[in-house]
């Protein structure tokens, strides 16, 4: 298959995007930025948007691609217009940030459609973006926590959240690597220990959303894989690993179990979620009476509730916030219909990268569309998926 030109320089620049989303978290970048007096992002933040707009500028043509990308940017188009009201009858613009943060997920998937790689070209960028987040992980812990220890709060300094949803896609990969017939020896051995050492990084910062999704994600993965490939010996198969694993967690060293323990539990406050909880519930108690409006008008003063479908109800109310939700809703379950059906490939990959940040989504207040760049690469290379028709069109 003949390369051409603009193929290729998609490929430089999205090797490019990775590289700097993978910088923007080391700690040199995040402490001279935090020196500098920088609140958002880091001071690679510029670069990173230029790069991905001209990914973007390449790929407009694809914006409409396919029947999923049109009734998607439909209901962008319709969440817009309820922003129009809201800031026409309350003058307020808090829903911004909503509409900026699922406008460039939306572009990101966008660029994935119009990527049109080799499968070789398309394994390396995974594993550069793998390689590049496990490494950076592995120097935060070093460098912010002082080794494989846990602190009663995350030491890190960049936002563990953010972080976790790359360190957990990189685990996935690292898995599809493991369990890929086409893959050498050697690399699935290498990529079975970096799978652990990235599981490691994940407990040690303390990214609890992420974690559970990484061993969520990871369950589910093994789950699809065997039902697609092994439809006869599937149920034979899950009970085998079921007493496998049975039989390994007894022999497990307690110390194992006391740093998954820890990295759960362990807090300076007697509440684990630190208030989480507690917010949640008030805000549920909010809505039900104020259901259809929500607080738009900004008489309630619960902060960061951490649930994204609750979060987006309590601010606009089901009224407003009906366009942002049902997007949420239909590409979610979108997601996991076709992660069922289709055949487990290296270009289905971005269907189950997509689920990820959607799980974070239940423990966190602006997941799955951002913030900023942490869920770019998800949805790129669900737009990837997309373009291959891995999924149904």
């Amino acid at each position: 298959m003949r390369v051409s030109f603009w193929q290729k320089v998609r490929y430089v620049l999205l090797l490019l995007l990775v590289i700097l989303i993978a910088l923007s978290s080391h700690p040199s970048v995040t402490s001279a930025s935090i020196a500098m007096g920088i609140v958002n992002g880091t001071f690679l933040s510029p670069y990173i948007l230029v790069v991905f707009a001209a990914l973007f500028a390449l790929s407009i043509r694809a914006v409409f691609k396919f029947r999923l990308q049109k009734r998607l940017w439909v209901m962008f188009v319709l969440i817009l217009l309820s922003y129009v009201c809201v800031y026409l009858l309350f003058g307020t613009t808090a829903m911004m940030a909503s509409i900026r943060a699922i406008g460039i997920c939306l572009c990101a998937i966008a660029i994935g459609c119009q990527l049109d790689f080799r499968e070789s070209g398309y394994r390396f960028i995974l594993f550069v973006f793998a390689g590049l987040m496990t490494t950076v992980g592995l120097i935060q812990v070093m460098t912010g926590v002082g080794g494989f220890e846990i602190l009663d709060q995350s030491a890190v300094n960049t936002s563990k959240n953010s972080f976790g949803v790359a360190i957990a896609t990189a685990i996935l990969l690292y898995l599809f690597i493991a369990m890929d017939k086409s893959s050498k020896q050697l690399l699935k051995t290498i990529s079975l220990v970096l799978l652990m050492l990235s599981f490691v990084i994940l407990l040690t910062i303390r990214a609890r959303a992420a974690t559970l999704a990484a061993l969520l994600i990871v369950v589910y993965y093994v789950f699809v894989t065997f039902k697609n490939n092994y439809k006869k010996s599937f149920v034979f198969r899950l009970l085998g690993i079921i007493i496998v694993v049975g039989l390994l967690i007894p022999v497990l060293p307690d110390s194992v179990g006391q740093y998954v323990y820890d990295s759960f539990f362990q807090n300076h406050e007697d509440d684990i979620t630190s208030g989480r909880t507690e917010r949640n519930l008030a805000a549920i108690q909010f809505l039900s009476h104020n259901l259809l409006v929500g607080n738009v008008e900004g008489f309630s003063r619960i902060s960061w509730i951490h649930n994204f479908p609750l979060l987006i109800l309590y601010d606009f109310g089901l009224f407003f916030s009906f366009p942002i939700l049902l997007l949420y809703v239909y590409l979610l379950v979108y997601v996991i219909k076709n992660s069922l059906k289709e055949k487990v490939t290296i270009w289905s990959f971005g269907v189950f990268a997509l689920l990820i940040p959607f799980i974070i989504s239940m423990a966190e207040p602006t997941f799955p569309f951002g913030p900023g760049t942490a869920t770019v690469f998800n949805f790129i290379v669900f737009g990837v998926a997309l373009r291959n028709l891995v999924l149904s069109t």
